[in-house]
């Protein structure tokens, strides 16, 4: 009888922190390897900080004041599995991102002289002919620009459908890996974090 109460109390007290991380999405630290997956509601310094803590691959996750330590190996192949279309994006983003680099620099170096010819203006001791002069590099860097914007066009839609297919697969992601914890509790597959 008394085990059967205090079994009912640990799955109750299992069920209030689960309902909990449902509410409130669950903090959890995912590392894999050198990655780290880290969704935290709170501090990510703290977050950073319990990724250093235990060596190996594990899942650390808190909810309700309550911590858990995964590193079940089933669980741990699963939450891998869970990433693994978000990780086989990221090249696609990484080449898509140094793509715009180029464009972004020759941007920057236009809007300076924009900024600097525009500067000019402002001079009231400028002569008409001066200012002519000055209006005329200004419509010059102004077609240089709109060149630029031209061709990033394209580099920049990629980025975008990227970082929109990198969103889903993140969030799905994410509530692929929630759920796999909250099993992974209920189930018992966690440990006490030192």
């Amino acid at each position: 009888m008394r085990m059967r109460i205090a079994s009912s109390l640990v799955l109750a007290t299992v069920a209030l922190a689960l309902t909990v991380m449902a509410g409130d999405r669950l903090t959890y630290v995912y590392k894999h390897g050198d990655r780290q997956h880290i969704h935290s509601s709170g501090s990510i310094d703290s977050a950073v900080r319990v990724s250093k803590k235990w060596p190996g691959d594990f899942i650390w996750a808190s909810a309700d004041g309550r911590e858990y330590l995964i590193r079940d190996a089933a669980v741990l192949a699963q939450a891998n599995e869970a990433l693994a279309e978000v990780e086989a994006l990221e090249p696609a983003m990484h080449a898509a991102e140094q793509k715009m680099k180029p464009f972004e620099a020759r941007m920057d170096e236009i809007e300076r002289q924009s900024d600097k010819l525009s500067d000019q203006l402002d001079d009231e001791q400028l002569s008409d002919a001066q200012r002519h002069d000055i209006e005329a590099r200004l419509h010059e860097v102004e077609d240089q620009m709109h060149s630029v914007e031209d061709r990033m066009h394209g580099v920049e839609q990629q980025l975008e459908t990227l970082e929109k297919q990198m969103d889903a697969r993140e969030e799905t992601a994410e509530t692929k890996l929630e759920q796999l914890i909250e099993r992974a509790i209920r189930s018992g597959a966690t440990e006490k974090p030192n």
